[in-house]
């Protein structure tokens, strides 16, 4: 289910979050049903719970159809949401209603089959079922994944390329490969990263520079690199001034030395302003990556500097040692540049090479609205019938337990009617 929403609607999603709606149902559910249920025979409710597992996958498989009807977006009130992520809600919690009617009463069931003392080996035996139908899971998502919804890592350039649009909406174009080069920390951005920006309507303002970022996966042998094309405001450094006692040490520094950057702060002559200090108070609202925050908008408007609301705050590393104190930048971010492995490190290792293969994406620092996002490529036409196969699986199932009611029942009938015969 994660691997195939990431596929399907990228990884802005957070499919992790939703595997959460099961205990949420669970723990809401199992005491009534429970009670509910308490005087059924266990097979009873057992196949109550296999009725209703089916009907998880066939309502995650009507994603196209909701998805023609309502589009890209369903108003909830309060909030809007993917048909598709409505649609997978609803059928994790089927899946957790389904397993308040099925589990207490399968564990019933096996204890008691049991003869006396072996009541613990048979429900060890019990799992058995667990593990063969997690192994038989595991290996048809696999296949059907491949077949139906298949790693956009494997697709050809110009596909990938269609997905990302379809799937991510800040993501603008793939960088070409002689380009790559370019890449690195820069005053001013490089001519040709310009032109190939321009050359797919990316207007950059002037006097904007490249800065490279923490990579992605920093402690990996191999990280995925990150650059920013931004124009820097401020540079804001520490000051601290005179002996400090030890508890004191890891506090906000004195003051924040504050250097304004650029032409938009220069006069007519072009002379740039002159440095001013501000409280070392203010430190604690400067946050990496996040917009400037109120108090220092107004802190910097204090000092004549009327800060645009798309500014943002970046660490910046000292990198020569000589500054004791931390950096940052406030800085506006117009497009980010970032690194994407098309296989693992094991699969590059294995090929003999000590870097994966990548490619490097420019991304836009506003996404796109629902309008301007193409479809999936073709290739994805078909995804939605993984669920119609777990759907059959799910029914034969239910079917199985039906048959297996049907045969042990013939087999108690005969038991008794030689049992009356003696």
């Amino acid at each position: 289910m994660p691997t195939f929403i990431e596929r399907v609607l990228g990884k802005g999603y957070k499919p992790e979050w939703l595997a959460n709606i099961n205990p949420l149902t669970v723990v809401i559910l199992v005491i009534p049903i429970t009670h509910l249920v308490r005087h059924f025979r266990p097979e009873n409710a057992i196949g109550i719970g296999l009725f209703i597992i089916p009907f998880t996958a066939l309502v995650i498989s009507l994603g196209p159809q909701l998805e023609a009807v309502t589009g890209g977006s369903m108003s909830l009130g309060l909030f809007a949401v993917h048909p598709l992520i409505l649609l997978v809600i609803s059928g994790i919690a089927l899946q957790g209603l389904a397993e308040c009617f099925l589990s207490p009463k399968f564990l019933e069931y096996a204890s008691k089959q049991a003869p006396k003392g072996e009541v613990g080996l048979y429900l060890g035996y019990q799992h058995l079922t667990t593990f063969l139908a997690w192994l038989a899971g595991f290996i048809a998502a696999g296949l059907l994944l491949d077949k139906y919804c298949p790693d956009p890592r494997k697709f050809d350039p110009e596909t990938r390329h269609e997905w990302r649009l379809a799937t991510d909406p800040k993501y603008e174009f793939t960088l070409a490969t002689e380009l790559r080069g370019e890449l690195g920390d820069h005053i001013s951005v490089p001519r040709p990263i310009a032109q190939a920006l321009k050359d797919r309507g990316l207007e950059l303002p002037e006097n904007v520079g490249l800065a490279e970022a923490e990579p992605k996966n920093g402690w990996k042998s191999d990280p995925e690199r990150i650059w920013r094309i931004e124009e820097q405001l401020f540079t804001i450094e520490e000051r601290r001034t005179g002996p400090r006692p030890w508890w004191k040490r890891w506090g906000s520094p004195d003051a924040l030395a504050v250097t304004p950057d650029g032409p938009r702060w220069s006069d007519a002559a072009g002379q740039a302003p002159q440095s001013f200090a501000l409280d070392g108070d203010v430190h604690k609202y400067l946050k990496d990556d996040e917009a400037l925050d109120a108090v220092l908008r107004t802190a910097f408007e204090q000092h004549g500097f009327e800060v645009p609301g798309t500014a943002s705050a970046r660490k910046d590393e000292p990198g020569d040692g000589e500054k004791e104190g931390e950096v940052w930048k406030i800085v506006i971010r117009h497009y980010s540049i970032e690194e994407s492995k098309l296989e693992t490190d094991a699969d590059a290792r294995s090929e003999g090479r000590s870097k994966a293969l990548r490619d490097v994406l420019v991304y836009a620092n506003e996404p796109r609205s629902l309008e301007e996002t193409p479809p999936l490529p073709e290739v994805y036409a078909n995804a939605h019938r993984i669920w119609y196969v777990f759907t059959g699986i799910g029914f034969s199932a239910f079917f199985g337990l039906l048959i297996f009611k049907l045969v042990t029942n013939r087999i108690d009938r005969a038991r008794d009617a030689a049992d009356a015969r003696v």
